[in-house]
């Protein structure tokens, strides 16, 4: 028995297998099998806009999509939301519940997209994971945090959203703001893949 390779050479990489040490298994997996997640983009936003905008997707390869986002918003009152395929229509129902002094909840609100947040000066980070697969309804959850109004009132929230659309491969995801350029210079938003 040779604990090296066929070169009897030990814990340095010269190209040749080693086929007495299987140093590619972890947990009985090939660890190009093990799945995790990556980061598949980053955008941050150099000029004020209206949507951040992930393109060139394929949600039936990926599964499963997660965003990190922190948005500085416009001092006109506004809305937040999260699109599929810049879908516009009301394919999408949401359940919304957030707090500012009280815990209100939105249930069942047939939506052009799913609501994130809305206020003034809104100043406010989350996460959003996506079941992006076709065949089946997409499913998204949402949670969100931060300063909501000039006034400076912490709001947090949660949210259930799914997209009706069950045959469509998710090639991109939006966050769009209600007005134009309500979105400011230095938001920030990071995509996450299964891979």
């Amino acid at each position: 028995y040779s604990p090296g390779n066929a070169s009897m050479n030990i814990a340095i990489n010269n190209s040749t297998v080693n086929t007495n040490l299987n140093a590619d298994m972890v947990d009985g997996y090939h660890a190009s099998d093990l799945q995790g997640w990556k980061r598949v983009s980053t955008i941050e936003l150099g000029v004020d806009a209206q949507s951040i905008d992930f393109t060139g997707l394929n949600g039936d390869s990926d599964l499963i999509y997660m965003i990190i986002y922190r948005i500085l918003g416009g001092a006109t009152g506004h809305s937040l939301k999260l699109r599929l395929n810049n879908d516009s229509a009301a394919n999408y129902s949401d359940n919304y519940f957030y707090g500012l002094t009280a815990i209100t909840g939105l249930v069942d609100n047939a939506a052009v997209g799913g609501y994130l947040t809305s206020g003034t000066s809104l100043k406010t980070h989350g996460k959003i994971i996506i079941n992006a697969k076709s065949g089946y309804i997409r499913t998204m959850l949402t949670e969100s945090g931060g300063v909501n109004s000039s006034n400076d009132i912490a709001e947090s929230g949660f949210s259930r959203v799914i997209w009706k659309n069950t045959t469509g491969n998710v090639t991109s995801i939006n966050i769009v703001a209600s007005a134009a350029n309500m979105i400011l210079t230095g938001s920030r938003a990071e995509l996450w893949a299964r891979r």
